[in-house]
């Protein structure tokens, strides 16, 4: 049922206790739009997988995800770099606005992966990044990035780097 049974230690009665493990959000529909916020992420948490399912956009802009605190979100301030391999052409990509995906090669590109968010530094608000995703038949993304907030994470948005539209798949969360 969730729980576990614990110890209270020398001479106290054990407890049930709550199992910790992900608790995972809804899915959003990324089949048309421009952004895709999760927000009410609660305090404490130290890793975040966000999961992308057959992401499309209409053109060529690249997957931004920005993170914020109760100020808001940040887009400035980031160190990301991703790299796309597709059958042997490398392209490298930076970004300080957000945490960069570059899988997005053509309007027909597809990602699905996951990136990783995990705290560095509780009292530094210091988050660092990983991501592995398929794009297209024969290509592959990785890459990472940091970034520091100035209080807890509360929310994250999945975006892109221009003004092409969202036109298929789902991404959804999973933290701890």
């Amino acid at each position: 049922d969730g729980q576990a049974l614990t110890s209270g230690g020398a001479g106290a009665a054990p407890a049930f206790a709550a199992v910790g493990g992900f608790t995972l959000a809804s899915p959003q529909a990324t089949t048309s739009g421009s952004a895709f916020t999760f927000g009410s992420i609660p305090a404490g948490v130290s890793l975040i997988l966000i999961n992308f399912t057959g992401v499309s956009l209409a053109g060529t802009d690249k997957l931004l995800i920005t993170i914020g605190d109760g100020g808001g979100l940040e887009t400035s301030g980031y160190i990301s770099t991703a790299l796309s391999e597709n059958g042997g052409t490398p392209t490298v990509v930076d970004s300080t606005a957000g945490f960069i995906m570059n899988d997005i090669r053509d309007a027909a590109s597809i990602v699905s992966g996951t990136m990783t968010l995990a705290l560095s530094n509780a009292s530094t608000h210091s988050w660092i990044e990983s991501h592995m995703a398929k794009g297209s038949t024969s290509a592959s993304c990785t890459g990472g990035g940091q970034k520091s907030l100035s209080a807890e994470l509360t929310q994250l948005q999945v975006t892109r780097t221009g003004s092409d539209a969202f036109d298929a798949g789902a991404i959804n969360i999973m933290y701890m």
